[in-house]
C-alpha cells in the first residue's frame, strides 16, 4: 500500500477540497483527484462524496480517516520522542482537565509548569475535546489508553460564612436534608463524589436530592462563595484563605479519590508527557503535605 496516497487522502479530508489540498501539498488538482480515485479503487470503496462546494467523507471514508489519523499521530509522536531525547522537552502539549477541578487551581499549575519547562507550549483544552493528556479523577481502564496515578484528593463539604449564619450551623449529617445542596452534574467525573455527598444526610437510606447541579468545580466554588449552598470540593487551604469558605461537618470521614493522568499509549515515552505527569505528581504531593501541617 502506497503511504503517499493516504497522505493525500488525509489532507483532502482535513480541508474538504481537492484544490486546497493540492495547494498545501504543491500538487496539481488533477493529480490529487487521480490519487484519491486510485486509493478508492485499491480499497474497493468510495471515500468522498463530491459536490460543487467541495468534498465530504463517506461512512467508509470516515472509518479510513480515523485509522489514518491515528497513524499520522503515531508518526508525529515517534518524531517527538527522538526530537526531545536527551534534551529539554519542547513542542505543543494539549491538556484537558476534569470538570471537578477549579480553573483557578489549573491556571496556577499551568503557569508553574511553563516556568519550569518554557520550551513546552501548553494549551488547556476543554474536557472531552481531546488533548494529549487528561487530568482528573481516575476512570475505568480503556483500550490503548495509559493511566497513571498522580495523587489522592481528599474531599470535604464547604459553605460561605454568610450562608451558615443565615441557615444555621450543622452539627450532624442528617441536617443536610434541611439545606441547599449543590453538586456537579452526575457525569462520570462527579458521580463518585456526588454519591458520597448526597448519601451522608439520610444515613444509608434514599440519598438526598441536589437542589442545583452545575457543570464544573469552578461553578461549585463560585456558588459556595456567593452563599448559594453547601458543596463538596477538594480540601485545600486556598478555600479558607482566598475564598473564605467554612468547612462543614469536618468531623465526618472524608473520602480520598485517586487523581490521575490519561494519555494514548503511543505517548508513554514522550518527553513532554513524562515531564508534565512528573511535575503534577510532585506538586500534588507538596499540596497534600502542606494540608497535613
Amino acid at each position: 500500500m502506497n503511504w503517499s496516497k493516504f497522505k493525500v487522502f488525509y489532507q483532502v479530508a482535513n480541508v474538504g477540497s481537492f484544490t486546497r489540498a493540492g495547494e498545501i501539498l504543491c500538487i496539481s488538482q488533477s493529480a490529487i483527484s487521480r490519487t484519491v480515485i486510485e486509493l478508492e479503487e485499491t480499497l474497493g470503496t468510495k471515500l468522498f462524496d463530491r459536490g460543487c462546494r467541495g468534498v465530504a467523507l463517506t461512512k467508509d471514508g470516515e472509518f479510513v480517516y480515523e485509522r489514518v489519523r491515528e497513524m499520522f499521530e503515531a508518526v508525529e509522536n515517534i518524531q517527538q520522542v527522538y526530537k526531545n531525547k536527551g534534551r529539554s522537552p519542547s513542542g505543543q502539549l494539549d491538556v484537558a482537565f476534569d470538570h471537578i477541578l477549579s480553573s483557578a487551581d489549573i491556571a496556577i499549575l499551568l503557569f508553574e509548569f511553563n516556568q519550569k519547562y518554557p520550551k513546552v507550549q501548553l494549551s488547556s483544552v476543554g474536557y472531552g475535546e481531546g488533548g494529549h493528556v487528561l487530568v482528573g479523577l481516575q476512570r475505568p481502564a480503556k483500550r490503548h489508553i495509559n493511566q497513571i496515578e498522580i495523587s489522592k484528593l481528599k474531599f470535604g463539604l464547604f459553605a460561605s460564612k454568610e450562608y451558615l449564619q443565615e441557615r444555621g450551623p450543622l452539627t450532624e449529617p442528617a441536617q443536610l436534608l434541611e439545606h441547599q445542596l449543590i453538586t456537579l452534574n452526575n457525569n462520570e467525573a462527579g458521580k463518585a463524589v456526588n454519591d458520597w455527598f448526597l448519601g451522608l444526610g439520610p444515613g444509608g437510606e434514599e440519598p438526598c436530592k441536589p437542589h442545583i447541579q452545575v457543570n464544573s468545580g469552578n461553578d461549585l466554588l463560585e456558588m459556595a462563595r456567593h452563599g448559594c449552598g453547601i458543596v463538596a470540593l477538594p480540601v485545600s487551604a486556598n478555600l479558607f484563605r482566598e475564598h473564605k469558605l467554612v468547612r462543614v461537618l469536618p468531623e465526618v470521614a472524608s473520602p480520598s479519590f485517586e487523581v490521575g493522568c490519561e494519555f494514548p499509549e503511543q505517548l508513554q515515552n514522550d518527553a513532554r508527557v513524562r515531564a508534565f505527569t512528573d511535575f503534577l505528581r510532585d506538586r500534588f504531593n507538596e499540596i497534600n503535605m502542606n494540608e497535613l501541617k
